[in-house]
């Protein structure tokens, strides 16, 4: 169902409202100082809102953003293995009652913070305010009442807002680092941006100006940024140590001569694929262009049988249906930001995966002071004007 949104078509249609919000993150940028990650927060749920609910996170409630952001952190915090006893591996753990308590307590809060942060999405798709095209939780409540459905009111609510929190944690903690990223590497910027600059002429913008229309299917070397910073810092290398989210199987499976038994939890090592120094040159660093090299970043002679470029979205048939929405989404932004500002360190950067970076659920690094200096003379005028036009814009995308 959700195909239809983040996927072919969908992204076109996606695509304005995603320039138009990172065109509002850019203004906010501008003299962010300690507070740059809030408004990357914030920026981060307004593509979301809008396809999921056909509004704007503002028009959610004044503290829903708030609230969201902290139901976000309990959940994740639920999750870490670290801060829960391991009742999955020792399974007698769930019969000591101050442990099992402690761990329900915490779930049921969870639950609660969540469905209520949901609720007003599921709200939205219900009014009679006529978005450019039908938000996905309007058409989720009509298929619901589907007798062959018959969907509960918190199954709706979970279905909906599971999939906009995957929107979310991928894109901004990506976000995050890449900003870590090529705040570290200066010369790996100057390259983004070069390369940034020619397609927006090409496009039709300037340098104090924006083109109608960003194609970054024409930015090769601003996808090999984000494709190295998904190698070099993989999303969920954290969840249980190095690996990533792990699945189940439903029935038994031969893979290449082992036998897999039926309700076997399978996870992918992200972390030791990523850096595995007899497939990629020097995988501890942060370089590009490897993948301009190859379409999986190999060193020269490497068997690339059964590989792919990165493994954050899973593989398989349990791939995450958001990573076109992902790259797209990214790419934009990151275009935008390259375009108006230098990112440089405000302090020493600890890019180191040990001491630099939160052990939690999603790899993501600690807080680090970065300015983003305007490029040019008249940059932030300029900047002021195209807000005036991505306010228009977002106002005619929600049917105001």
């Amino acid at each position: 169902m959700g195909k239809e949104y983040i996927t072919g078509a969908g992204l076109l249609r996606l695509a304005p409202m995603q320039k138009a919000a990172g065109t509002q993150l850019l203004n906010n940028l501008i003299d962010a100082g300690d507070q740059w990650f809030q408004h990357v927060l914030s920026w981060s749920l307004s593509t979301p809102t809008w396809f999921m609910a056909g509004v704007t996170p503002r028009d959610l409630g004044e503290n829903w953003m708030q609230q969201y952001h902290y139901a976000q952190r309990m959940f994740l915090g639920y999750l870490d293995p670290d801060q829960s006893p391991r009742f999955d591996i020792f399974p007698i753990l769930r019969w000591v009652p101050f442990l099992a308590s402690d761990k329900k307590r915490k779930a049921i809060a969870t639950r609660k913070a969540l469905l209520d942060t949901w609720k007003p999405i599921m709200d939205a798709g219900k009014s009679d305010r006529q978005p450019l095209f039908a938000p996905f939780s309007s058409k989720v409540l009509k298929q619901a009442t589907d007798s062959t459905i018959n969907f509960t009111d918190d199954e709706v609510n979970v279905f909906v807002g599971g999939l906009y929190d995957a929107t979310w944690t991928s894109t901004v903690m990506s976000v995050n680092n890449l900003v870590q990223a090529l705040a570290a590497n200066p010369e790996v910027q100057q390259k983004a941006q070069a390369e940034v600059e020619g397609v927006f002429q090409k496009d039709g913008g300037s340098t104090l100006t924006l083109p109608e229309n960003i194609s970054i299917d024409k930015m090769p070397y601003l996808s090999a940024c984000i494709l190295e910073v998904l190698r070099w810092r993989p999303l969920s290398s954290y969840v249980f140590g190095p690996f990533g989210l792990p699945r189940e199987t439903t029935a038994d499976i031969s893979v290449a001569g082992y036998r897999i038994p039926q309700g076997s939890t399978i996870v992918i090592n992200q972390w030791s694929i990523a850096h595995d120094e007899s497939f990629y040159e020097d995988p501890s660093s942060f370089i590009p262009e490897r993948w301009l090299k190859d379409p999986v970043g190999a060193k020269n002679g490497t068997s690339q049988r059964h590989r792919r470029a990165v493994y954050s979205f899973g593989v398989g048939s349990r791939e995450c249906l958001g990573k076109d929405y992902f790259y797209q989404n990214i790419k934009i932004a990151f275009a935008l930001i390259l375009w108006a500002f230098d990112i440089k360190p405000a302090e020493k950067l600890d890019t180191s995966p040990t001491s630099g970076y939160l052990p939690s659920t999603v790899m993501q690094a600690k807080p680090f002071k970065v300015d983003f200096v305007p490029r040019r003379q008249g940059t932030i005028g300029a900047l002021v004007e195209e807000k005036i036009k991505a306010d228009a814009k977002i106002s005619e995308l929600v049917g105001l």
